[in-house]
């Protein structure tokens, strides 16, 4: 080192020294007068907390010079030493609240006070012996029934003889059960209603499940559950009646069963083929995923059952026979969706031909009976151009195609004899439409309008109107709550104010749990085809599903954009999305929705819709191996994250994943950018909620859709993907991760940044964002929970329990 190093080096020392110097005498003068301003640093924090059998420390912070440290009102386990430290030995200590105060004191005698919390929370292992039983019951009171409807099925005319007709309507509470069916005499007068009770029987009347025979009689399609067995119900209009149900056996299986009138006069129900045959661990056989066929002839009411129809769906989804037709000699079943086929069946030798199959992707097939022969229409067509086909004895010719199809062009003469017998028509314009909707629980009146000679004619009569199940609330920017009911309930408004409910009316939409807030309009989307709808809570309700149908004025158009709400589109035709689980809004105001495909593929899909520009976007590929059921908005609506669950991808043939995964998408590319598995023993990403500040807290399980098993918690730095913890509870949550999105377990965040779920069911649980769990007492049932600031409603089947300071520990 040369000298002149040597000297810079000391002149260097120096320098920093003197700067010390001057720095202890400023911090000297800092403390003089920071002593006499004596107090607690009021940012920090207030509350401690630990778990049951925990040893932990924590500071005191304070200002100015102290001298001494001082606990008053304290447990014997909470001590504080000379420098402040608290010290807290909760070692055998019983979860609860613990309050007590600090004092501190200076030189010059100057003393103050403040009072300091200690939160003792139950440890995983308590969580896990929690009886529901034993916990504090919270208080409620109850928003009684505040959805009251009905839900129906289009009229379907049957003639008379006389050339009068009956109207059928089907109503029913929810799907499944409770149905109940009115039949109006056009000629009588006489008004009729037959109803079911119970879960068993399918019983519903639609001019799509339904044909006339030519004995005059209408023959019904339906099904029985458990096994979705198909039955075939027989009306006489003479009678007013139903008076025979014909039963199949128990391969002839599905939820849609379509009927129609042959060209021979006989009558044919598509539906689904199920063979029983199981492998060793005693599941079925994917032999079983074939379309089939059954006759009936009206004459003897005989059933000839056909067995499989064409290939396996296997094994990429279940199969739907969705439309059937026949000629003299052939059945025609349009089979899908994965892909779709259309088979044509020699009645006589037995034989089955495949004479279309569509991509797996957009491809459709449908057929339809005309009195003479049988058409079919093809979109994504793998075996030549898309369109109308004519069938016939088993073959197909293009058919030429205007604005409709021309019948110069099919192969069988349409001047042909009719070979059963028909009725005049009557004109009934466009289909009936009842208002369906009741302000009150007694009764609905309905009027049917149909026309004859010219004349609008109408028939008054009443149904019983339910009380419905409900689906989803959402806090809107007035500070009311809109309510969703179960399927096509139609939806409620709840003001917490006075407590009243206004009835608001329907939109078509089923299980609306994809509701959000962006500015100062709600956006409604939902099951089929991700309809979605923008609603201004500022404007009247002016749906057409609201309103009373006019002859004179006729249906009003959904798609009009003078409604309220306006229809905004079908999200699927950009995701794919069938079926839409949940919605999160953007920092620029954009609304993202995730969901599911239905029946066309197992994986899911992403759309948006920007306000700004009145458009809609999406992209389904990346996403056809997860399905989506959690989006929420993080680092300040900046990013999103999707939550998805790995399945068997039958549409675009991706590896099945093994574990669940969140997806990072940046807002303003609408790309992902990064992607996470949080839990490698999980098939779920979960649900996920935004904790602020770059991290989230995620929920997910071990188990795969209803199995449920081990439940986990886990808290992740969204940028890093880096798990800051990870807690797991052996506790019924109610969590599944696939299939219709069975809600019930919480999983929602408070104002004060701690989140709520349902332990055991019904056992409301506290999570700190340290992933400390607290019990906050036993609810009356298991639903999924709105948390109001300290209060929480709690959807109970058709009621609302509004629990007033839930959220407070007693």
């Amino acid at each position: 080192m040369t000298i002149k190093s040597i000297l810079y080096l000391s002149l260097l020392a120096v320098t920093f020294t003197s700067c010390g110097s001057d720095s202890t005498s400023d911090n000297s003068k800092l403390e003089q007068s920071q002593a006499l301003a004596l107090d607690f640093v009021t940012s920090a924090k207030s509350t401690f907390e630990l778990t049951v059998g925990e040893n932990r420390s924590f500071s005191i912070q304070t200002k100015g010079q102290v001298s001494n440290y001082a606990l008053k009102d304290a447990e014997k386990w909470i001590k504080i030493d000379t420098k402040g430290k608290l010290l807290v030995n909760a070692s055998d200590v019983n979860p609860g609240h613990y309050p007590f105060r600090v004092e501190i004191s200076d030189d010059n005698k100057q003393t103050i006070s403040q009072t300091y919390t200690v939160d003792v929370f139950e440890t995983i292992e308590t969580l896990n012996k929690m009886n529901v039983y034993t916990m504090n019951a919270l208080v409620f009171s109850e928003i009684k029934d505040p959805i009251v409807s009905v839900s129906s099925y289009s009229v379907t005319p049957v003639p008379n003889s006389d050339g009068t007709w009956d109207f059928l309507k089907t109503y029913f509470k929810e799907y499944w059960y409770n149905y109940e069916t009115v039949i109006a005499d056009q000629g009588t007068g006489e008004i009729k209603s037959v109803k079911t009770v119970g879960k068993q029987k399918e019983f519903v009347i639609s001019p799509y499940g339904s044909v006339i025979a030519p004995n005059g009689k209408l023959y019904v399609s339906n099904f029985m559950r458990p096994d979705l067995n198909i039955y075939v119900s027989i009306y006489n209009p003479d009678t007013n009646s139903f008076e025979e149900d014909l039963h199949t056996s128990r391969f002839m299986q599905g939820e849609r069963a379509p009927i129609s009138l042959g060209t021979n006069g006989k009558i044919y129900v598509g539906c689904s083929y199920k063979d029983y045959q199981r492998d060793a661990d005693g599941n079925y056989l994917d032999s079983s995923r074939h379309a089939s066929a059954f006759e009936i002839d009206p004459q003897t009411n005989l059933i000839t059952e056909y067995a499989k129809i064409g290939p396996s769906h296997a094994p990429d989804g279940s199969v739907w026979g969705y439309s059937v037709a026949a000629d003299d000699t052939y059945v025609y079943v349009a089979s899908g969706k994965i892909p779709w086929y259309l088979v044509a069946y020699n009645r006589e030798t037995q034989e089955s031909k495949i004479l279309f199959t569509t991509t797996k992707v957009d491809g459709a097939i449908s057929v339809t009976q005309y009195k003479y022969g049988v058409a079919a229409y093809i979109t994504g067509n793998i075996d030549g151009e898309d369109g109308f086909y004519w069938l016939d004895n088993g073959s197909y010719k293009k058919g030429v195609v205007a604005q409709a199809l021309r019948f110069d062009d099919c192969p069988w003469n349409p001047q042909d004899v009719d070979p059963f017998t028909t009725y005049k028509d009557i004109d009934l314009a466009k289909p009936p439409k009842l208002d369906d909707f009741a302000a009150s629980s007694g009764g609905a009146q309905n009027r049917l309008y149909y026309k004859s000679d010219e004349q609008w004619e109408h028939i008054d009569y009443s149904v019983d109107v339910h009380a419905k199940e409900l689906k989803n609330m959402l806090k809107m920017p007035d500070g009311n709550w809109l309510i969703a009911g179960r399927e096509y309930s139609g939806y409620s408004l709840y003001n917490p104010k006075d407590k009243t409910v206004k009835s608001l009316g329907k939109i078509g939409l089923s299980g609306s749990l994809a509701m959000s807030v962006s500015g100062d309009k709600v956006y409604i989307s939902g099951y089929s085809n991700s309809a979605t709808y923008e609603y201004n809570p500022s404007q009247p309700w002016t749906q057409n599903n609201s309103q009373k149908y006019d002859p004179v004025v006729g249906e009003v158009d959904f798609k009009d954009p003078s409604l309220n709400p306006r229809f905004l589109g079908y999200f699927s035709d950009k995701s794919g999305v069938h079926k839409p689980y949940n919605s999160a809004v953007a920092k620029d105001g954009k609304i993202y929705y995730v969901g599911r495909w239905y029946r066309n593929g197992n994986g899911g899909g992403l759309s948006w819709y920007d306000p700004k520009t009145d458009t809609y976007d999406g992209y389904y590929e990346l996403f056809s191996n997860y399905q989506l059921r959690h989006i929420t908005s993080v680092m300040d609506g900046q990013y999103m994250l999707i939550s998805g669950t790995g399945v068997k991808d039958s549409t675009l043939g991706k590896p099945t994943p093994t574990k669940g995964r969140l997806f990072l998408l940046d807002t303003i590319t609408n790309k992902i950018v990064k992607t996470y598995d949080p839990i490698s023993q999980s098939m779920s990403g979960g649900d996920i909620i935004d904790l602020g500040n770059g991290f989230v807290m995620g929920m997910t399980n071990e188990g795969v859709d209803s199995k449920y098993e081990s439940t986990y918690f886990y808290k992740m730095d969204v940028m890093s993907g880096e798990i800051i913890w990870k807690r797991i509870v052996n506790l019924d949550t109610m969590f599944g991760t696939l299939g219709n999105m069975t809600y019930g377990y919480g999983f929602k965040k408070a104002d004060d940044g701690s989140v709520y779920v349902l332990l055991y069911r019904k056992g409301l649980t506290r999570i700190t964002q340290d992933g400390h769990f607290e019990q906050m007492g036993a609810l009356s049932t298991y639903g999924e929970i709105y948390l109001d600031g300290k209060d929480f409603y709690l959807l109970n089947k058709e009621s609302i329990e509004f629990y007033k300071d839930g959220l407070v520990k007693n």
